[in-house]
């Protein structure tokens, strides 16, 4: 196990990969955790990670740090639409679109947030349920905690089933939100059940910073920690990603 904890998102996801290139065993940890004290943040340092990372993933044809985010949350949609953009025209009018990409076919994170099946098979909306909850914790003074989404059978969680395949989608297993002790704060944890650290996890952090930013603002809250937990992380080597002890090079000091 390794717990690394970091102000921004970049700066955590840059001590996992060196970790996971320089210490972890076949590159590979169990139970990897990253701690970001401020994921809305961003500092010259953080900043320049994410521009030399993405300029390294564009030129290997991978997908930049900002399409991966948004299979998680769509952050245009809510900046120009409101929760309109998010709960319906993601939803009825982009992912119909996205759904013709295979990668796209089992459906996105950004999809199972918004629609989602209770026990009885009744159609819901689980981020609205989590919202709406937190919404009453605050106004009401009630308890802090039980805000959780599972992402592999898009229900708030009574029975937690994975999805039968390995490694393919949905890797992103389990939110949970929290409230602080003063219920000024909401803190986000999320539990991958396997995660590529070249690949999708920087992308996965701002994607996941923005839903916690998103559930922070509808609430009327700031945003807490972060915390992303992959019971399973990877450097994930590739022909693609034969340069990448060259980037970390690069990005040392």
């Amino acid at each position: 196990m390794k717990v690394i904890s970091a102000e921004t998102r970049e700066e955590a996801w840059l001590e996992a990969v060196q970790h996971l290139e320089a210490e972890a065993e076949h590159n590979i940890e169990y139970n990897l955790i990253l701690e970001i004290k401020k994921p809305g943040a961003t500092s010259e340092r953080s900043r320049n990670i994410r521009r030399e990372f993405d300029t390294f993933l564009t030129n290997h044809d991978l997908y930049s740090v900002q399409t991966v985010a948004d299979t998680i949350f769509p952050a245009a949609l809510y900046k120009k639409y409101g929760t309109d953009g998010i709960y319906k025209i993601y939803p009825n009018e982009i992912y119909p679109q996205l759904r013709h990409v295979k990668a796209n076919q089992r459906g996105t994170y950004a999809l199972r947030l918004v629609q989602g099946k209770k026990e009885d098979g009744e159609a819901f909306n689980p981020l609205a349920y989590v919202v709406d909850r937190i919404r009453r914790m605050i106004e009401t003074n009630g308890a802090r905690c039980a805000n959780e989404i599972s992402l592999d059978e898009c229900q708030t969680i009574p029975i937690n089933r994975n999805d039968a395949s390995l490694y393919a989608f949905p890797c992103l297993s389990h939110l949970s939100f929290k409230l602080s002790h003063d219920r000024s704060e909401v803190h986000l944890t999320a539990i991958y059940r396997s995660q590529f650290f070249i690949e999708k996890a920087m992308g996965n952090l701002l994607g996941l910073a923005r839903l916690q930013d998103f559930v922070c603002r509808e609430v009327g809250v700031e945003m807490g920690t972060l915390v992303c937990h992959a019971t399973y992380a990877t450097l994930d080597h590739t022909g693609k990603v034969r340069d990448f002890r060259k980037l970390l090079s690069s990005l040392k000091g």
